[in-house]
């Protein structure tokens, strides 16, 4: 690199990011690095500080280059990444130690940087546009910077910066104190141009996001919700932390999936939506803004209607607001749809969604990743599964069940560490669900055969898993809890040979059985091949149980897809009897029932949750279903398909009565002996039970009964065996497997024997047959279809047990006819082989079958064709409605079946049958339509398109439905014509498709065929015309019932019609029906617009020639239910307010159905306009002239009475619902409600945390957004002509008042009325629409609305007009939803892609509107002036504060053109009125508004406008007095704005508060200087309360004195009233004296009575000499009285005062200064040190009180000095003179009303000097302010230092214990002259350390030291001060000497002798100055006391600490006196 080498511009700005640190300090470049240090321009950089300091991450901007190739610098902005910056531990008031955290702003500065260290990322150009041209000039070789116009040059270097006039913010390379660049305007002394700025960008782009938008998305929220954690984690708050730390890794995942690119694309469907689901809920627990995605692609959704729109991310701009909505109550949604199922759009067809998976994704469709990565996604999604079929079924039901879903829970086990059973034993575990709270089990029972060592005795490898299926959501709101039960299978009794742990995992140990014991194996049976082992019982053992807390969880939507490992404890029951209720014991922890066992531990097991179709699930996991057994539900689930085949049987063995005693039952048969006697035994019996399932053959059915899913089924049963129990309880449920064709024949067969515990085993395993007591004694048996027709019925049944000791000798014959159960009548003998015992078992039966049924009745209807009378038939039909819901819903098919065959039949030749069987059909439809069974309608739906087979049905059909309509009042016919209504749709699509099979059997008979169609067409029309008869019926009120059924179910029955009448004659039948109900009123017309709503929804809607038709008739009809509210229409005079209110409530509830209607049909028609294959319709825009209606209405919504109502409306159905129904599409509907989004998070540092949920009125948002979306959807060209053609029809009043009413409604939106200020989606849309129509409307101001000015005289200006059309843009330029550039990274880039920065197109609007209505260019150029000014503007001036918002702006267009505004509003109104003062005092407000209220406005703002404001002026040919006079109110300005962002810039926290109320009252100075009175009020009051928050009560009295000094004692001039204040207009005497009230009262509780006491002599003088108020002079003479009494008996704590000096590094205005603090109360100087330094935390403390080195003082270090101080009160003041003054009174003039302070140090020589040596150092401090004062500080103005030397140092100390001797002495002389009794407890002590002080210190010491030969030596220029030392001691010596005599006469007789011990010690430590004294040389005791004024008994002696020990001179033994020595 040479010298010649020079920095030159760039044609672009290069974007980068920081890829490698660099410090300045230490610059280490990589390894690879082509730019070093030493390449440097010498000459230009000569230090590093202007090199960058970056880290990692941050961005760069370059738009300058140094070097050549090799060796590349750059010069640009650095963008450092937001830190968070922890400061050190800080104490709060509670004690509680907290840590500070603060969000720093990102920084930006200007600095070089090597080319090495950063990624170049992309060329930007910059914000001017002038850098290409810069860069073009350098390559022609001419000068880059030309001086002829303003161009930009290199930026200059700090100390090159030198701007002409104001005060320039000025950041310094390398910064970190500020959070932007600050760049010099262009002005007139300097022709050049700052750095080139780039244009602003959104951001976070990468390549991958071309294609996956989401990512970058994700990545956005990633980076600013990173930089919050620090936050977060600073404050303390772990539970954000925690959430936010959960959704930041979960969205990291799911970015790391889209970016892999292996997953299909469905689940990269499912992916993005559960990553835009997870991006709002992160944003809303947070506090930050709701952004709407396209759930399915994951981009910003586009509105946008153009010939570029991208239709992966397209949606309508109604569908995105209800998104939006959904989104902002995302934890409130149940569907997992963001559109609610409330909304008018949900379900409506979207035309774009057909191509919105890339082409990428669908490749991956069969990716072999599919299993593992669906698992991965369940780390994070809560995504629905989708139900399919895997069995072949007609696509409808395929359809239909993807719609149903259920909860699944899949079960392992995982580890069985129990050993219930020996070597060649197995134990059977059964696993079921049970509902606690309806006591019942809801699936079957899952079974695992374990062998001894605890895995599956079948095959070792398998795993034990299972899915228990079709739980619907009704199950999951109870307690479901996992129950196990174990059942021992081997010996009677347990062998001890298994003793110990078996803890096996399942599928991990290889145990396998040999033949012989596998076969021996079954699970409570035998096999299907017969063979039985009979050498083993099956044995209760144990049971665990587990509550499902995930379910539960699951339901709430808080979890899904997470596995989760449990543990189950094993108890076994305490008695073994309880078995079958043990689980019921263990969840109410009846610990009574139940114990440990040795044997058994626990259970592992590991639950999944599951939602979906249990198909679907078992698909979309194959890895983890696929082979598992499906456990299905007891019973049906919520709805049954065609197709489905469920043909179950479950029998519990519940209990048996076996006792010998027991009498039997009541019936025919003759009991005999029982069980114990057949078995030969006295003993009770050990029954064990054996079931089959036989034939009526006597055959027995093979593998029949299945005791549960997981093993094979078994051809007998067996169940537990309970040892010596007569009367057992088993609970054991099976599940009987019968084929359909042969379970009517089939019966259970039981079998008892009584199993005796030894057992003799035959050779090859099987038993002795000889053995007779194992021998079943007994058997019963139970027929499944008792009367051969219908089933079993569900419930209990009692066997009749028979005799079976001759069971092979009974023919199966015999006891088939024989009595089964208990109370069952019997026609026919019993035979004599059937012997009846008195022994009963009791069985239950449920039957779940979709194939047979327990009614008879509905078994009748099934087989009418049985019934051979007629009239059977006829009472079937009628008995019908006594069938149970759920029986009729489980036969739909075959019910439809029977009736439609009864229609068909020859029963019903005549008709006879019609009505019965229309109204059994119309009994089963209403069971469907039932909401409860509304699951079961795609049944329907699919048997009527499949099943349906009766052409014949629709005429009769049809003619019974109009013998209904032709008398609707009749009390027999109106019943059945409502509920036939209710249905009405589900009629229709049976008459339809009856028709249509009767078509099909009318092929080749064309003429026919055609004849029948036109007939069959005529009679439908007659039907609906007689409907039509019955709508327009408005005379009977008893009609209004079944009208308003009518209205509700017309629009179901057009898709019907359809297949009939062609879509523009179904328009024709609509507007009939439609005119026929024009006069309907109340509700009806609710109903009424909700039919409309259907219309619109419906099929009609997408035909162009029906669309056209519709859309003009339904906006017809809506029309008159828009506008505002009119009383006189909807009310009487007389109604009460309650009538009234319902008037107004049904008017809001209309205004919003018809809000829904339109926004409907504005969504269809968007779709219809950006479809490619539909085409739009022209007239489709014709509604767009309604929107002054609509204005209408969302104004009178706005209204207080609306706003009322609409909180206070709840409808029935919405009854504490906090969700936000938008654009509801049905009824009732909730009026309002409270969005969660509206309300500020209390988690950011920056929102307050008292702020309510905000009402939100949903009728304002979805008018809001009718009214937007209308506007945004035509062009520009159609909005421009509406407006034309609107003021030729209306004229310019009219157009005046729509204008207006557009203004306010766009106000309302821009304060957030209508939408939260969270909703950014719609926000942005809002405000990019309302400046899209204010082109056209300026267009029309413009054109129209300006009278000529040359000949007016003002009158014809619409001033209110332009007013409100400028205060609009005005408000929609200025706000915060367009800031961009302060916006957080995520809202930035979201704003930016959806309207850009469109400021700038926005001022441009406002210049040109304000400049019109001014004089004429060449006017305003005469004047010299720069821009148009005068004319109509002088009338808009009061326009300046929202002007001045936008001066302020950071937008350079925005700024400057506003900026032009205010100079031509100064200018206008100074040659107006002379003067501009209106303006100056609307400016001073604002800004002070906008810079401390809003928190608005920087630095650098402050320099533009200024700096720019002053240009205008200086570059005019104004008058001069004016400029002269701008310029000074421009600086004021800026000294005012400088005040101003010194007291906002101070950081939050206790420790500032000084530097606060510092600069508050610089500030407060500064204002009151310029005479603004009510802003120094405020400031005043705002200081008042900071004292208030720390508790400086007597500062906040001091400040409020401040306001009262404003007012004079006047009582005739008035001040105006402070709301906020809560003080009213009154008097200045008044307002001075409740001000000094509030004084008092503050100075009372700081405990400054005496500064009180003042202020009520004020007040007293002045209703002593004003007022002559004597009733408030007394009350303020009492309180003062109170206060004096204070001040003389409470005790006080001075704060103490501490001196601090700060050296080195610190802000300008404390380095190098001294202050005097005072501390808080009780506060010593280690807390005070702690606190300074945590408002300091780089500073270091000084140890040394001396003075510092000029090393420290101009160290880059901060270093602070701090040290107790001692006030120095004035001694010459009276208080001090006067002997008789309280000591607290004293005290407090000792610490207040000083400003002088003082602090000691010892100086030695060496550290070897003695006392003789040391001096002493005292220095005095004078402070500016005498404490107490407003601020608790005050700077040291001068300091004095004063040596003492260890002699002088003793006169004086000599001298202050003589005064203090001196004082006593006169106290007590006083009080001797009278008659009280006297305590001399302070003489005495004082007199004791007088005649006998300590060996350090003391009179005695200093006569022993300095008067001695030896010092005279030694310092022998001290003659003089041993002199003076003499002489004081002498003078002491006297006045010990009266204070003695003094004592003597004063004290009692128990103290004489004391007083005798102080008198020899005086004689003897004094004896020289006695003598040298001529004092007499006696004892001091002459005078005796007296009796009178001492009696005996008064005089208390003084404390035992007083009593002090005497020591002589030369330490003698120590005396103790004491009252004894009397």
């Amino acid at each position: 690199m040479t010298s010649t080498q020079q920095w030159h511009p760039l044609e672009h700005i290069i974007y980068g990011f920081a890829i490698h640190p660099l410090a300045q300090s230490s610059f280490a470049p990589p390894p690879a690095n082509d730019g070093s240090l030493r390449d440097l321009p010498q000459n230009t950089h000569p230090a590093l500080d202007f090199i960058a300091k970056l880290d990692a991450g941050d961005e760069v901007y370059a738009f300058e280059q140094y070097g050549d190739v090799n060796n590349v610098w750059y010069r640009g902005y650095v963008v450092s990444s937001t830190r968070s910056s922890f400061s050190q531990a800080q104490h709060d008031p509670s004690g509680q130690t907290s840590l500070l955290a603060t969000l720093d702003e990102p920084q930006v500065f200007v600095a070089i940087f090597p080319r090495s260290h950063i990624h170049v990322r992309d060329e930007l150009p910059d914000a001017e546009g002038t850098l290409a041209q810069v860069y073009a000039r350098v390559k022609l070789g001419q000068d880059p910077y030309g001086r002829e116009k303003h161009t930009m040059e290199t930026l200059r270097e700090e100390d090159e910066l030198d701007h002409a006039r104001g005060r320039q913010p000025r950041i310094p390379n390398g910064s970190t104190e500020t959070s932007a660049v600050t760049i010099a305007p262009p002005s007139s002394s300097a022709e050049k141009l700052g750095p080139p700025r780039p244009s602003i960008k959104s951001g976070d782009d990468t390549a991958s996001g071309q294609t996956q938008p989401l990512v970058d998305e994700i990545a956005s929220a990633l980076r600013e919700w990173h930089s919050l954690l620090f936050v977060y984690l600073s404050k303390r708050d772990y539970k954000l932390f925690t959430t936010v730390k959960e959704h930041l890794e979960a969205l990291h995942f799911g970015r790391r999936q889209l970016l892999s690119e292996t997953l299909s694309a469905d689940e990269t469907v499912k992916l993005r939506k559960a990553c835009v689901t997870r991006l709002v809920r992160g944003n809303m627990v947070q506090g930050l803004d709701i952004i709407v995605r396209h759930p399915t692609w994951g981009g910003l959704v586009t509105v946008d209607v153009d010939n570029s729109l991208d239709v992966r991310s397209w949606m309508s701009a109604v569908r995105m607001y209800a998104m939006q909505v959904s989104l902002a109550h995302i934890d409130d949604l149940g569907d997992s749809s963001l559109i609610p199922r409330s909304c008018a759009l949900y379900g409506l067809k979207d035309h774009l969604t057909k191509s919105e998976t890339p082409a990428r994704e669908k490749s991956h469709v069969s990716s072999p990743s599919f299993a593992s990565s669906k698992l991965s996604l369940s780390r994070f999604q809560n995504v629905s599964s989708t139900r399919t079929q895997t069995t072949p079924s007609p696509s409808t039901t395929t359809n239909t069940r993807t719609s149903v879903a259920f909860y699944h829970v899949f079960l392992e086990l995982r580890a069985f560490v129990a050993t219930p059973c020996a070597p060649g034993e197995t134990a059977e575990v059964y696993f079921s669900l049970y509902s606690k709270t309806s006591g019942r089990f809801l699936t079957e029972e899952f079974c695992a055969i374990l062998n001894h060592n605890g895995v599956l005795a079948r095959d070792s490898m398998t795993k034990i898993r299972t899915l228990f299926t079709d739980l619907g959501h009704q199950d999951i709101q109870d307690t479901i809890y996992l129950v196990c039960s174990i059942v021992r299978s081997g010996g009677m009794k347990m062998s001890a040979a298994g003793s110990g742990f078996s803890s096996m995992r399942s599928g991990s140990v290889d145990v396998r059985l040999g033949p012989d014991e596998m076969d021996s194996i079954f699970i409570g049976g035998s096999p299907s091949n017969g063979r039985d082992s009979t050498n083993s019982v099956r044995r209760p053992f144990g049971c665990a149980v587990m509550e499902l807390r995930q379910l539960t969880k699951v339901a709430a939507g808080q979890e899904m897809g997470l596995t989760r490992e449990y543990s189950m404890p094993i108890f076994v029951p305490a008695n073994e009897a309880s078995f079958s209720t043990l689980h019921q014991d263990l969840i109410a922890s009846n610990t009574s029932s139940f114990e440990k066992s040795p044997r058994a531990d626990t259970i592992a097991v590991t639950v999944k949750v599951f939602h979906g179709d249990a198909q679907t699930v078992v698909k979309e996991n194959p890895s983890l279903l696929q082979d598992a057994p499906i456990t299905a539900r007891l019973g049906f689930p919520d709805v049954v398909f065609p197709g489905d085949v469920r043909n179950e049987v479950y029998i519990k063995l519940w209990s048996g009565d076996f006792n010998p005693s027991n009498s039997g039952s009541s019936g025919p048969v003759r009991l005999r002996k029982g069980v114990a006697a057949l078995a030969g035994s006295s003993n009770p019996a050990n029954v064990e039970v054996c079931c089959e399932v036989r034939r009526q053959s006597g055959q027995v059915v093979e593998a029949a009964i299945a005791l549960g899913t997981g093993e094979p089924p078994v051809t007998r049963f067996r169940s537990m065996v309970f040892q010596r129990n007569d009367t057992p309880t088993y609970g054991e449920l099976v599940k009987l497997i019968i084929p359909a064709n042969i379970m009517q024949e089939c019966h259970l067969f039981f079998t008892f024997r009584n199993r005796s515990s030894k057992e003799r085993p035959t050779t090859g395993g099987r038993t002795d047959s000889s053995n007779t007591a194992d021998r079943p004694f007994a058997f019963g048996y139970l027929p499944l279809f008792p009367e051969r027709q219908a089933f079993l019925e569900d419930g209990s049944h009692t066997l009749i047990l028979y005799k079976a000791d001759k069971l092979s000798a009974i023919p199966i014959n015999e006891y088939i006819n024989a009595p089964a159960v208990v109370g069952q009548s019997d026609s026919h003998t019993v035979s004599r082989n059937l012997v009846p015992l008195r022994d009963s078992f009791t069985v239950r039966s449920f039957l779940c079958s979709t194939q047979f049924t327990a009614n008879g009745v509905l078994v009748d209807l099934l087989n009418w064709e049985r019934l051979q009378d007629k009239a059977d038939l006829i009472a079937a039909l009628k008995k019908l409605t006594f069938i149970g819901e759920m029986e009729i819903v489980k036969f739909l098919r075959d019910i439809f079946d029977s009736l439609f065959a009864i229609l068909g039949s020859s029963h019903n030749q005549d008709g006879e049958m019609d009505d019965l069987v229309f109204n059994a059909l119309v009994m089963v439809l209403g069971i469907v339509q039932d909401r409860r069974f509304n699951n079961f309608q795609p049944v329907l739906d699919v048997y009527i398109e499949k099943h349906f087979n009766c052409a014949s049905a629709s005429y009769h059909m049809l003619h019974s439905m109009n013998r209904l309509l032709g008398n609707p009042t009749d009390q027999h016919t109106a019943s059945p014509l409502r509920a036939a209504i209710k249905v009405w749709h589900y009629i229709f699509k049976f008459i339809i498709r009856a028709r249509e099979l009767q078509k099909q059997r009318e092929v080749g008979i064309n003429t026919t065929s055609e004849h029948l169609d036109a007939s069959f067409k005529r009679e439908i029309q007659a039907h609906l015309n007689e409907v039509n008869k019955l709508m327009s019926e408005s005379s009977d009120p008893a009609l209004v019932g079944t009208q308003t059924l009518a209205l509700q179910h017309f629009a179901s029955i057009l898709s019907e019609l359809s297949d009939i009448f062609k879509p523009v004659e179904l328009v024709s039948t609509v507007t009939a029906f439609a005119t026929a109900i024009g006069h309907v009123k109340g509700k009806m017309v609710i109903w009424k617009l909700m039919m409309y709503l259907q219309l619109v929804r419906g099929f009609l809607f997408d035909n162009a020639q029906s669309r056209a038709l519709l859309l003009e008739a339904v906006v017809g009809w809506i029309k008159p239910h828009f506008g505002a509210y009119d009383e006189y229409m909807h009310i009487q005079m007389d109604d009460t307010e309650a009538v009234r209110d319902a008037s107004r409530t049904q008017w809001l509830e209309t205004t919003r159905i018809c809000i829904s209607v339109i926004a409907v049909m504005v969504d269809r028609l968007l779709y219809c306009f950006v479809d490619p294959i539909i085409a739009g319709n022209p007239r489709a825009w014709r509604q767009e002239q309604e929107n002054v209606e609509i204005l209408d209405s969302y104004r009178e919504q706005q209204s207080p009475v609306m706003t009322r109502l609409a909180a206070q409306h709840r409808s029935s159905a919405s009854m504490g619902s906090s969700t936000h129904v938008v654009l509801p599409g049905s009824y009732p509907f909730p009026l309002a409600s409270v969005t969660t989004s509206s309300v500020p998070s209390p988690r950011l540092p920056s929102t307050p945390t008292s702020e309510k949920p905000k009402p939100v009125q949903i009728g304002l948002s979805d008018t809001a957004m009718v009214i937007l979306v209308l506007i945004l959807s035509a062009s520009n060209k159609n909005l421009a002509n509406f407006l034309e053609s609107y003021i030729d029809i209306e004229g310019k009043e009219n157009t005046a008042r729509l204008l207006l009413s557009f203004f306010q409604v766009a106000t309302s939106i821009l304060n957030n009325e209508a939408f939260p200020d969270k909703w950014l989606n719609v926000n942005i849309l809002s405000h990019r629409v309302m400046l899209k129509i204010f082109d056209p409307i300026a267009f029309i101001l413009l054109r129209d609305f300006i009278p000529h000015q040359e000949h007016s005289s003002g009158d014809g200006f619409n001033v209110r007009l332009w007013r409100d059309a400028l205060s609009t843009l005005l408000k929609l330029l200025s706000s915060d939803q367009l800031v961009i550039e302060e916006f957080s990274p995520q809202k930035r880039r979201a704003v930016w892609r959806l309207a850009n920065d469109v400021r700038g197109e926005g001022a441009a609007i406002l210049l040109r509107l304000w400049e019109a209505i001014g004089w004429s260019q060449a006017e305003s150029a005469q004047a010299g002036a720069l821009t148009r000014y005068g004319g109509y503007q002088v009338t808009l001036v009061s326009l300046v504060e929202q002007v001045l918002n936008l001066c302020l702006s950071h937008h350079d267009q925005l700024r400057s053109n506003a900026v032009q505004i205010l100079y031509s509003m100064i200018v206008s109104e100074y040659h107006q009125h002379g003067s501009f003062s209106q303006i100056e005092t609307e400016l001073i407000n604002k800004l002070d508004k906008l810079f401390m209220s809003d928190i608005r406005g920087d630095d650098i703002s402050r320099a533009f406008f200024v700096n720019q404001l002053r240009t205008l002026f200086d570059s005019s040919s104004l008058d001069d007095k004016l400029k002269e006079r701008v310029g000074e109110f421009l600086d004021l300005v800026d000294l005012f704005l400088e005040l101003l962002l010194s007291v906002r810039e101070l950081p939050d926290g206790e420790e500032y508060q000084d530097d606060r109320v510092i600069a508050t009252l610089r500030l407060m100075n500064f204002i009151r200087r310029i005479g603004r009175d009510e802003m120094y009020i405020k400031y005043v009051h705002q200081l008042v309360n900071m004292h208030l928050q720390g508790h400086n009560y007597v500062e906040a009295a001091l400040t409020l004195k401040l306001h009262a000094d404003l007012h004079e004692w006047d009582l005739n001039s008035f001040v105006d009233p402070m709301p906020e204040l809560d003080l009213p207009r009154q008097s200045q005497f008044v307002r001075k004296e409740t001000l000094c009230l509030l004084i008092l009262d503050y100075l009372g509780k700081g405990k400054a009575w005496e500064s009180a006491v003042e202020i009520c002599k004020e007040l007293a003088f002045q209703h002593s000499e004003m007022t002559f108020n004597y009733q408030r002079l007394s009350e303020i003479l009492v309180h003062q009285a109170m206060l004096l009494e204070h001040i003389v008996t409470d005790q006080r704590y001075y704060s103490e005062y501490f001196r601090v000096a700060f050296y080195g590094n610190f802000p300008a205005a404390i380095r190098g200064k001294q202050f005097i603090y005072r501390g808080y109360e009780w506060e010593k100087l280690g807390a005070f040190c702690e606190r300074m330094l945590n408002k300091h935390p780089e500073a270091r403390l000084l140890k040394s009180a001396g003075e510092p080195s000029d090393e420290i003082r101009n160290s880059p270090y901060q270093y602070i000095q701090c040290m107790s101080v001692t006030p120095e009160p004035d001694r010459s003041l009276s208080i001090f003179a006067n002997p008789d003054v309280p000591e607290s009174v004293r005290k407090y003039y000792e610490h207040s009303a000083i400003n002088l302070f003082s602090s000691t140090r010892q100086v030695a020589p060496n550290s070897q000097a003695g006392f003789c040596d040391t001096w002493i150092e005292k220095t005095f401090y004078t402070t500016e302010e005498t404490f107490p004062t407003v601020l608790r500080r005050s700077e040291i103005v001068s300091s004095q230092v004063v040596e003492t030397s260890p002699i002088e140092n003793a006169i004086n100390d000599v001298e202050t214990r003589t005064r203090e001797l001196h004082m006593l002495e006169l106290k007590y002389k006083t009080l001797a002259q009278t008659e009280r009794v006297v305590s001399t407890n302070p003489l005495t002590a004082a007199l004791n350390n007088a005649v006998d002080s300590p060996d350090d210190s003391g009179v005695l010491l200093y006569r022993q030291a300095f008067l001695s030969p030896d010092y005279l030596t030694e310092h022998p220029d001290q003659v003089d001060a041993m002199h003076k030392l003499s002489v004081v001691i002498e003078d002491h010596v006297r006045v010990v000497r009266r204070c003695l005599a003094l004592h003597g006469s004063l004290c009692s007789s128990e103290m004489r002798t004391f007083h005798g011990v102080l008198d020899r010690f005086f004689q003897k430590n004094f004896a020289g100055e006695i003598d040298k004294l001529n004092m007499v040389d006696e004892p001091i005791d002459e005078a005796p006391s007296s009796p009178v004024r001492n009696p005996a008994g008064l005089y208390t002696p003084p404390p035992r600490e007083w009593v002090s020990t005497i020591h002589s001179p030369r330490k003698p033994p120590r005396l103790i006196a004491t009252n004894d020595d009397a």
